[in-house]
């Protein structure tokens, strides 16, 4: 007679068994609260103890974007090379405007994320054209704020002041208005100045800081348009215009 014999195996827990590695230690993720689309920003990775110091560790630490607008991308040196427990990189880039969480990731240590705003930047929506010394461009001229995708950022509130062609350093500002949805527009603006392939150029006020990052870079340009002197008896017709 064959008797068959059934064991089971129970697997006991909490019995000295187990083991949950701890993590090496922490990254830390640096990056700027506010960013353009498109533009250069740097990041920065360190890898730290519970005391806050740099563990001299050399690995590499992934980074990317864990929210932020539908199909954005984060361009760059994702694969972060720590050099004694360092890495700074400055060539990474965010294509669509609005707000992304960004993340350091490296197997054993605990992550990092970090809050970024991605802002458009100034664009020609209606551009100058040949105008009268003094007159008013119609129709007026128009900026917008998009990303490189060519979406318009319809969440950034921001002043636009248009100036235009330098003449010995000094740039007329021809132009002053708010953004409101992504759009700001210049209908009382003229040019008094004549002459040839005037250019304007249209900036964002909160970056004329000379310690900006992006101060000087971000300027829209027009295309080239020219201005005519204004005949005598147009003078004083846009004399009346401006004061009705």
């Amino acid at each position: 007679m064959i008797r068959l014999v059934i064991v089971s195996a129970v697997l006991l827990s909490g019995c000295g068994n187990e083991h949950t590695e701890a993590p090496l230690g922490f990254l830390r993720l640096g990056a700027p609260q506010v960013v353009y689309s498109g533009f250069p920003f740097r990041l920065d990775v360190a890898a730290v103890n519970r005391a806050g110091d740099v563990v001299a560790v050399d690995s590499l630490a992934s980074l990317s974007i864990v929210s932020g607008p539908p199909s954005s991308t984060l361009s760059g040196q994702t694969r972060a090379p720590l050099r004694a427990g360092a890495y700074s990189g400055s060539d990474f880039t965010l294509d669509r405007w609005g707000s992304y969480t960004l993340a350091a990731d490296m197997p054993g240590w605990t992550r990092d994320t970090i809050a970024v705003l991605v802002r458009g930047v100034p664009v020609f929506s209606v551009q100058p054209h040949d105008v009268v010394a003094g007159a008013l461009f119609w129709p007026a001229v128009e900026v917008e704020l998009r990303d490189v995708t060519g979406d318009l950022d319809v969440e950034t509130a921001t002043e636009i002041d248009i100036s235009d062609v330098c003449v010995d350093l000094v740039c007329p500002i021809v132009g002053r208005a708010n953004a409101v949805g992504g759009k700001a527009s210049f209908p009382d603006m003229a040019v008094t100045r004549a002459g040839t392939a005037h250019v304007l150029h249209a900036w964002d006020t909160s970056l004329i800081s000379p310690a900006h990052p992006y101060q000087g870079v971000l300027e829209a340009y027009s295309l080239p348009f020219d201005v005519t002197p204004a005949a005598p008896e147009q003078l004083g017709r846009l004399r009346r215009e401006y004061l009705c």
